[in-house]
Protein backbone atom coordinates (compact mmCIF):
# COMPACT_ATOMS: atom_id res chain seq x y z
CA UNK A 1 0.00 0.00 0.00
CA UNK A 2 2.73 2.46 0.92
CA UNK A 3 4.47 1.97 -2.42
CA UNK A 4 1.27 2.95 -4.25
CA UNK A 5 -0.16 5.78 -2.14
CA UNK A 6 2.33 6.42 0.66
CA UNK A 7 3.08 9.93 -0.50
CA UNK A 8 -0.59 10.77 0.26
CA UNK A 9 -0.39 9.41 3.81
CA UNK A 10 1.02 11.55 6.63
CA UNK A 11 1.45 8.73 9.15
CA UNK A 12 0.28 5.23 10.01
CA UNK A 13 -1.27 4.78 13.48
CA UNK A 14 -0.50 1.14 14.14
CA UNK A 15 -2.36 -0.37 17.09
CA UNK A 16 0.06 -2.83 18.65
CA UNK A 17 -2.40 -4.57 20.98
CA UNK A 18 -5.34 -7.00 21.19
CA UNK A 19 -3.51 -9.57 19.08
CA UNK A 20 -1.79 -11.36 21.97
CA UNK A 21 1.51 -9.99 20.66
CA UNK A 22 3.82 -6.99 21.08
CA UNK A 23 4.16 -7.33 24.84
CA UNK A 24 7.90 -6.72 25.06
CA UNK A 25 10.47 -4.56 23.32
CA UNK A 26 11.89 -7.42 21.28
CA UNK A 27 8.58 -8.24 19.58
CA UNK A 28 7.28 -4.70 19.45
CA UNK A 29 10.41 -3.03 18.09
CA UNK A 30 12.71 -5.62 16.51
CA UNK A 31 11.14 -8.90 15.37
CA UNK A 32 7.49 -9.85 15.49
CA UNK A 33 6.34 -13.43 15.97
CA UNK A 34 5.47 -15.84 13.18
CA UNK A 35 1.77 -15.17 13.89
CA UNK A 36 2.18 -11.62 12.52
CA UNK A 37 5.45 -11.66 10.55
CA UNK A 38 7.32 -8.47 9.66
CA UNK A 39 5.04 -6.26 11.76
CA UNK A 40 7.37 -4.94 14.45
CA UNK A 41 8.21 -1.24 14.21
CA UNK A 42 11.63 -1.75 12.65
CA UNK A 43 10.40 -4.52 10.34
CA UNK A 44 7.72 -2.18 9.00
CA UNK A 45 10.42 0.44 8.40
CA UNK A 46 12.66 -2.16 6.74
CA UNK A 47 9.71 -3.01 4.50
CA UNK A 48 9.74 0.47 3.02
CA UNK A 49 7.56 2.66 5.23
CA UNK A 50 9.51 5.77 6.27
CA UNK A 51 10.40 5.68 9.97
CA UNK A 52 8.81 9.07 10.59
CA UNK A 53 5.43 7.76 9.38
CA UNK A 54 5.22 4.80 11.78
CA UNK A 55 3.23 5.75 14.88
CA UNK A 56 3.33 3.17 17.64
CA UNK A 57 -0.05 2.75 19.33
CA UNK A 58 -0.55 1.07 22.71
CA UNK A 59 -3.43 1.00 25.21
CA UNK A 60 -3.25 3.71 27.85
CA UNK A 61 -4.01 1.30 30.71
CA UNK A 62 -4.52 -2.44 31.22
CA UNK A 63 -8.27 -1.86 31.20
CA UNK A 64 -8.13 -0.24 27.77
CA UNK A 65 -7.36 -3.44 25.83
CA UNK A 66 -7.75 -7.19 26.11
CA UNK A 67 -3.97 -7.58 25.96
CA UNK A 68 -0.84 -5.83 24.77
CA UNK A 69 -0.50 -3.25 27.54
CA UNK A 70 3.09 -2.35 28.44
CA UNK A 71 3.89 -0.37 31.59
CA UNK A 72 4.81 3.22 30.65
CA UNK A 73 8.35 2.84 32.00
CA UNK A 74 8.91 -0.26 29.85
CA UNK A 75 7.27 1.35 26.84
CA UNK A 76 9.63 4.30 27.28
CA UNK A 77 12.57 1.89 27.08
CA UNK A 78 11.11 0.34 23.91
CA UNK A 79 10.58 3.76 22.33
CA UNK A 80 14.11 4.85 23.21
CA UNK A 81 15.42 1.60 21.71
CA UNK A 82 13.51 2.22 18.48
CA UNK A 83 14.73 5.83 18.37
CA UNK A 84 18.29 4.62 18.85
CA UNK A 85 17.72 2.43 15.79
CA UNK A 86 16.80 5.43 13.60
CA UNK A 87 13.01 5.30 14.12
CA UNK A 88 11.63 8.81 14.49
CA UNK A 89 7.89 8.22 14.29
CA UNK A 90 5.47 8.84 17.10
CA UNK A 91 3.62 7.24 19.98
CA UNK A 92 -0.10 7.30 20.59
CA UNK A 93 -2.20 5.79 23.33
CA UNK A 94 -5.66 4.42 22.76
CA UNK A 95 -8.82 4.45 24.81
CA UNK A 96 -7.92 7.13 27.31
CA UNK A 97 -11.05 7.24 29.43
CA UNK A 98 -10.90 8.78 32.86
CA UNK A 99 -7.13 8.49 32.76
CA UNK A 100 -4.79 11.44 32.80
CA UNK A 101 -2.72 11.22 29.65
CA UNK A 102 -0.01 13.46 31.02
CA UNK A 103 1.85 10.98 33.25
CA UNK A 104 1.78 8.27 30.59
CA UNK A 105 3.05 10.35 27.70
CA UNK A 106 5.32 12.58 29.76
CA UNK A 107 7.15 9.53 31.08
CA UNK A 108 7.70 8.26 27.56
CA UNK A 109 8.64 11.69 26.21
CA UNK A 110 11.10 12.32 29.03
CA UNK A 111 12.93 9.08 28.28
CA UNK A 112 13.51 10.05 24.67
CA UNK A 113 13.81 13.81 25.11
CA UNK A 114 10.80 14.93 23.07
CA UNK A 115 7.68 16.99 23.63
CA UNK A 116 4.15 15.81 24.31
CA UNK A 117 1.43 16.96 21.95
CA UNK A 118 -2.23 16.45 22.83
CA UNK A 119 -4.08 16.37 19.53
Amino acid sequence: MHAEVGDLINWYNILFFDQGEYTDCAGLIHKSSSAFPKTSVLEIVAGGVPAEKVVLGKPATRADATNGFIEPTTLAICVADAAHNKWNGGVMVEQVSGTSLSPIMSGIAHSISCQVSSR
